[in-house]
């Protein structure tokens, strides 16, 4: 049968997994905590956040691999695979209960080791199972030499035995779970990549639905953070007006996000192909990206009181746009220096349209440090960078892309 819509439902599952893992992520502005000891104390969950989201985004990886080697799949690649999807569907469940019972020790923080280190062993037990079956049934796209269908098996059985580790260091420890399962991800980012052929270029289609699908719930759940409290003794006219920043940053963050869009397209449109490289660059966007409804709340929560709870408000918002505007300038970079561009592109053409794109991201750094200053002023400097990413920034993609598809209509 068809693999077409196997891959669609595992895209979306996994999109929908990998965004609801911030909704963990969270801060009371009503507590007398300041701002930096709630973010200091919440690090487990922070450190828990980047590691399910790798985790989840380098299954993804592979599985784009896996069944980019496939013609067809039958009925138990099916099962494995649904039976894969139940489990990321619960790692957001099983990591918040891990960050929040991993630094109080005892049975319970053993209990969420097991709990969230059962789960990523049988989901990378299950992947394991679907490359086995992919090689004995003969259904990938060319014949592989036994030779390389041995390759491709040890490779990836090898990474079912990472699971057992990181579980016995975590019952020694909890907290080893964290770095070891690190180390593991790097593991499937590289040998276990490698090994379902991820050294090959590709074309992005995948990726761009895939990616679609984080940003539209990333851009959905922005929605949460807005809220009224009906058993307040103040009416619900008072409560929307103090709530102005939270609105404010509300917009701020979904423009910031459709930007992201906008611009990734057009970095999509200008590739002519796409390679490992660009897929892990594309993945820390998302790993940005995914934090932006957070982190714009944390400063729309503390603008108002100023002091250094609104500064610090300002650096967790400020970090996160400033990395995805990094992460974008990458993605360009690369596609220019790894001739992922189209070759008719003129190098210089191209050096002229990096340097447009990345003075956004320098003008990004004096904005920071105003905003530093004088914090309710990173609401109309963060739209002004969205403004000149969506004027100039995009213009100069959009130059390359229009002229590629010149070439190509003449060729």
């Amino acid at each position: 049968m068809k693999k077409d819509r196997v891959e669609t439902i595992s895209d979306g599952v996994m999109a929908v997994a990998i965004t609801l893992l911030v909704i963990d992520l969270d801060i009371d502005a009503k507590s007398s905590t300041p701002l930096a000891t709630q973010l200091r104390e919440q690090w487990p969950s922070f450190a828990a956040y980047v590691l399910s989201f790798f985790v989840i985004g380098t299954l993804w990886l592979n599985h784009h691999n896996l069944f980019r080697l496939a013609t067809r799949i039958d009925r138990r690649i099916m099962l494995y695979n649904l039976l894969m999807l139940l489990l990321v569907a619960a790692i957001p469940f099983a990591t918040k209960t891990y960050a929040d019972y991993v630094l109080a020790g005892g049975a319970n923080a053993r209990m969420a080791v097991l709990l969230y280190g059962g789960i990523l062993e049988a989901t990378s037990l299950l992947f394991t199972l679907m490359v086995v079956h992919l090689v004995r049934a003969r259904l990938t796209d060319t014949p592989l030499s036994s030779g390389d269908a041995r390759r491709l098996v040890l490779r990836n059985t090898a990474g079912t035995f990472i699971g057992p580790v990181l579980i016995v260091a975590g019952l020694i420890k909890p907290i080893l779970l964290l770095f070891f399962g690190i180390c593991a991800v790097f593991y499937y980012m590289g040998p276990g990549l490698s090994a379902l052929g991820g050294g090959r270029r590709m074309e992005p289609k995948r990726v761009e639905a895939f990616s679609d699908a984080v940003l539209v719930v990333a851009i959905t759940i922005m929605v949460l953070y807005l809220h009224v409290d009906s058993h307040s003794p103040e009416s619900l006219a008072i409560q929307l007006r103090e709530q102005w920043p939270s609105f404010a940053a509300f917009a701020l963050s979904f423009f910031v996000i459709s930007t992201v869009w906008l611009q990734q397209q057009s970095l999509f449109r200008i590739a002519t192909s796409i390679d490992q490289r660009m897929m892990v660059y594309n993945l820390v966007l998302l790993l940005f990206v995914v934090t932006i409804p957070f982190s714009t709340y944390a400063y729309a929560d503390y603008v108002l009181a100023g002091g250094t709870n609104a500064r610090v408000g300002v650096m967790v918002a400020s970090a996160a746009i400033f990395a995805m505007a990094l992460s974008l300038s990458a993605m360009l970079m690369h596609i220019v220096g790894a001739g992922l561009i189209d070759p008719r592109i003129s190098p210089r053409q191209a050096r002229k349209t990096m340097l447009r794109y990345n003075l956004g991201t320098l003008l990004g750094i004096p904005a920071i440090a105003i905003s530093l200053t004088t914090p309710i002023l990173a609401l109309p400097l963060g739209l002004a960078l969205v403004g000149y990413y969506v004027g100039p920034g995009l213009r100069a993609l959009n130059a390359l892309g229009t002229d590629r598809e010149a070439r190509e209509s003449t060729a």
